[in-house]
């Protein structure tokens, strides 16, 4: 858990020092669920759970499979990702001639 990252492991930490509960089994679902949706989307899945104080498997499972383990939590903005730069596919000069442009 610590290898996939702090929140991953924080989550880890509190399913195992619940002594009422066996949460051993929980914990490998965790901890398999990298292997499927990879390292990162499981450690935005376990930040998001702890935000919102929903720490189960279930929880941090449906997270991921709605696809909200990278959506802004709220107060935080969205990450904007750069604009892909665009070129014409004809050059100026097709349309108007080499002496005007």
């Amino acid at each position: 858990a610590e290898a996939i990252g702090p929140n991953c492991l924080m989550v880890v930490t509190r399913f195992l020092s619940d002594r009422v509960q066996d949460r051993l089994k929980p914990t490998q679902l965790l901890l398999r669920l990298s292997v499927k949706y990879g390292e990162r989307d499981l450690e935005l899945a376990c930040h998001r759970a702890i935000y919102f104080d929903q720490v189960s498997y279930q929880k941090i499972k449906a997270i991921i499979q709605a696809g909200m383990a990278s959506a802004p939590l709220p107060g935080q903005a969205p990450e904007v990702q750069p604009s892909a730069k665009f070129r014409y596919a004809r050059q100026a000069r097709e349309f108007f001639g080499e002496g005007t442009v």
